[in-house]
C-alpha cells in the first residue's frame, strides 16, 4: 500500500511499484479533487502506474493506493464522468506529440473549480498543449469572453494536426481560428472526425459560433495551407449527403492518387487532410466529385496547390 502526504495541495511528483489505481481510491478525503498525470508525448490520465515512471499529483489530503486490489474501474472512466456531454480535439504534431483536449457548452454547477487544471508545462523540448486557463478541460459560458477560447501550444515540431471529436449543435457551430505568423486570421469550421491543419507557429483558438447556417450549395472553400510542406487540408461544404471523391493530378492532367474513392459524407462542411510526403515538391491538381441523387447538390470542383519541401 502506497502513501503519499500531500498538506499543501500543491503538485507533487511522485514515483510507484506497479499499480493499477481507481479514480475513487485516490485521496477520497481530499478538500480539492486530486489529479494523477502522467507523460508520454504528452499528459495524460493513467490507469495503472509504471516503476521507473514519474507521476504529477494533486491533493490536500494523504494519497492512499492499494496496489494489490483488483477490478478497479478505470482511472480516466471515473475523471470522465459528467452529466455533460463534452466534445474532443486531439492535438498532435509531426513528431508525435499528442495532447487532448476537452470542452462544452454550459459548465456544470457541480464541477469543482481547478479539477481540470493540468500539472506544470513540461521542461523543453516536451510538446504539450493546453487551455490558456492551464486546463484540459473548457466550457463556454455567458461569461467566456466573445466566445473563444485561446490554445496554447509549446514545443511543436512542424504543422499541427487537429482532429475535433463530437456532434456540435448544428452545421459550423465550432471552428478553429488560426493566426499565422503575418498576423493573417483564417477559421476552419469543425467536423466530426475531421482533421485541421494547421501551419507550424501559428496561433489558435477555439470559437464557438451558434446559429451558423447549413451550407446551402456544394463548393470547395480553400485549401490551407498552401503552398505546403507536407499536409494540407481541403474545405469542402456539402448541402446534402453525398457520394465524394477527390483526385490527385500533375501538371499533365495524370492521375496519381485518389485518396477518396466514392465515400459516402454527410451534409455539412468538412476538411480532409492530404499528405504529399511521397511527391516530389512542385505543382499539383486536385478535383473533388460529389455525386448525389439531386443533382441540384452535385458537382466537381478542381484547384491548384504547391508543395515546398
Amino acid at each position: 500500500r502506497i502513501t503519499i502526504p500531500n498538506p499543501a495541495g500543491t503538485w507533487r511528483l511522485v514515483g510507484s511499484p506497479y499499480c493499477p489505481i481507481a479514480r475513487v481510491d485516490i485521496c477520497p478525503s481530499c478538500a480539492a479533487p486530486p489529479v494523477l498525470f502522467g507523460y508520454r508525448d504528452g499528459y495524460f490520465i493513467p490507469d495503472t502506474l509504471i516503476p521507473g515512471e514519474a507521476y504529477w499529483y494533486r491533493g490536500t489530503g494523504t494519497l492512499e493506493l492499494d496496489c494489490l486490489a483488483t477490478g478497479q474501474p478505470s482511472a480516466m472512466e471515473e475523471l470522465g464522468t459528467t452529466t455533460t456531454p463534452l466534445h474532443r480535439l486531439l492535438i498532435s504534431d509531426e513528431a508525435g506529440g499528442t495532447m487532448t483536449l476537452s470542452f462544452a457548452d454550459g459548465e456544470p454547477a457541480e464541477t469543482p473549480r481547478g479539477l481540470h487544471t493540468l500539472p506544470p508545462v513540461p521542461p523543453d523540448p516536451a510538446f504539450d498543449a493546453r487551455f490558456e486557463s492551464e486546463s484540459s478541460v473548457e466550457y463556454f459560458t455567458a461569461e467566456t469572453d466573445a466566445s473563444r477560447m485561446g490554445i496554447r501550444i509549446r514545443n511543436a515540431r512542424g504543422n499541427l494536426l487537429v482532429r475535433y471529436f463530437g456532434k456540435p449543435v448544428s452545421v459550423g457551430w465550432y471552428s478553429i481560428e488560426i493566426e499565422d505568423a503575418s498576423d493573417d486570421v483564417r477559421r476552419l469550421q469543425l467536423a466530426d472526425g475531421s482533421p485541421v491543419v494547421v501551419p507550424a507557429g501559428a496561433r489558435i483558438r477555439l470559437v464557438r459560433s451558434p446559429g451558423s447556417e447549413a451550407p446551402a450549395v456544394f463548393r470547395v472553400t480553400g485549401v490551407y495551407p498552401n503552398p505546403f510542406n507536407p499536409v494540407t487540408s481541403i474545405g469542402y461544404e456539402l448541402p446534402a449527403p453525398a457520394t465524394v471523391s477527390l483526385s490527385i493530378l500533375n501538371v499533365a492532367g495524370q492521375e496519381l492518387d485518389r485518396p477518396l474513392a466514392g465515400v459516402e459524407m454527410p451534409a455539412g462542411r468538412h476538411a480532409f487532410a492530404y499528405d504529399a510526403g511521397r511527391f516530389p515538391s512542385g505543382v499539383y491538381f486536385f478535383t473533388l466529385t460529389a455525386r448525389s441523387p439531386d443533382p441540384r447538390q452535385a458537382g466537381r470542383h478542381s484547384g491548384k496547390f504547391i508543395l515546398l519541401k
